[in-house]
């Protein structure tokens, strides 16, 4: 009982991270068009931010480099615009570092 329980945990952990593996080249790609072609909508460029963001169970590491490409695009059309979503970063994975130091103590 107990391998089939952890099989099909084992199962469902591949499949979360095929899914995260796609979100991430999905939001790369979309990253590397608003920049070649130069999009300055913000709706556009929000989109794109809150795509990264939204991505279920992803390592900040594993993000990081593409969010801030697209922070540092931004920076140059919209400061504001990109100080805010790079709070936006820090503050989701301050919480998910205080999430894993909680489970970690008790």
């Amino acid at each position: 009982m107990e391998d089939k329980a952890y099989k099909e945990l084992k199962e469902l952990a591949i499949v979360l991270k095929n899914m995260e593996r796609r979100d991430i080249e999905d939001s790369a790609e979309l990253v590397d068009s608003i920049i070649k072609y130069k999009i300055k909508d913000e709706r556009i460029i929000s989109g794109a931010f809150d795509k990264m963001l939204s991505i279920e169970f992803i390592a900040e590491e594993d993000i990081k480099e593409i969010y801030y490409k697209l922070l540092n695009y931004t920076k140059k059309i919209d400061d504001k615009l990109s100080e805010d979503y790079e709070k936006f970063f820090i503050e989701q994975f301050k919480d998910i570092d205080e999430e894993d130091e909680e489970l970690e103590y008790t």
